[in-house]
């Protein structure tokens, strides 16, 4: 094996977090590649911006993850570091679509490497409540308590959250102290990945592909990697034969040397339902 291709076998990687993502990540980067995943023992990555909007997420998903991962190195001098950041908007009614970055770094080849999924999660965004009960009844709805809630009040003083209640007692607590301060009480799910275990099965799906793409190695410079970075369009309907969004090819890419090359997928044609020609 070359030494390229064995850069990250047996390395430890710092994942830049403060709410257990190493865990996810541990058994897939171990299964790939020998790797270990840890995380610093005293990392303050709620400065970049918070879900309950406390301190205000100001930064792209892309941006706030890798301005994670570089502190992640700076913190532990390690030179490779993982960093995620999700997002989340409203879909359908009480779903929303969920949408997670992991970003791998390489401070000494100065590579960055993502992995992108969106899955619909259900219990989006917050309900105002009147009390302790209709708080429960609102949690609920969104798994509590194996998903932990938040409340929170936003006043002229600015956010106040509770975060990570994990029982009812803790919930109803949170809520009678807010509503003592006499502004709308906003109950939600906790979105952080150590309090949301939906969250968590992203981050593993996530890790399991970026740890495998680490084992590829690009075709023209050999530098590990190699993986998908886009994808091209223009599938012509099966009815009228005019090009569509529809995918034609995956673009593989390489995040040191540049270089892609596409890779066609099995479809030749898509349904006229998808076409804006026969569907405007």
């Amino acid at each position: 094996m070359s030494e390229a291709a064995d850069s990250y076998r047996g390395a430890t990687i710092v994942f830049a977090t403060r709410h257990g993502k190493e865990r996810q990540a541990a058994a897939p980067f171990h299964e790939q590649l020998a790797a270990h995943v840890i995380a610093p023992d005293d990392i303050d990555t709620d400065q970049f911006g918070t879900f309950t909007g406390d301190i205000e997420r100001t930064r792209t998903p892309l941006s706030a993850a890798l301005d994670k991962a570089l502190l992640g190195t700076a913190l532990t001098g390690r030179p490779y570091a993982l960093a995620s950041e999700a997002t989340y908007a409203s879909a359908w009614g009480v779903l929303a679509r969920h949408h997670e970055l992991l970003l791998f770094h390489d401070r000494e080849r100065q590579m960055t490497l993502t992995e992108n999924t969106v899955v619909t999660v259900r219990g989006h965004g917050t309900t105002t409540v009147a009390g302790a009960e209709d708080a429960q009844a609102a949690a609920v709805r969104f798994g509590f308590p194996a998903t932990h809630a938040v409340a929170l009040i936003d006043d002229e003083t600015g956010v106040v959250a509770r975060k990570g209640l994990a029982d009812t007692d803790a919930l109803r607590a949170a809520v009678t102290e807010l509503l003592a301060r006499g502004a709308p009480v906003h109950i939600g799910p906790d979105y952080r990945a150590h309090a949301n275990p939906e969250r968590q099965v992203v981050i593993t799906s996530l890790a399991e592909r970026m740890a495998y793409r680490l084992t590829q190695l690009c075709p023209a410079c050999r530098t590990p990697g190699w993986g998908v970075v886009g994808v091209e369009r223009g599938l012509p309907c099966d009815v009228c034969g005019e090009p569509t969004a529809g995918i034609t090819a995956d673009v593989y890419g390489c995040g040191m040397c540049g270089s892609t090359r596409p890779s066609p997928r099995p479809n030749d044609t898509i349904s006229a339902q998808w076409c804006n020609a026969c569907n405007p």
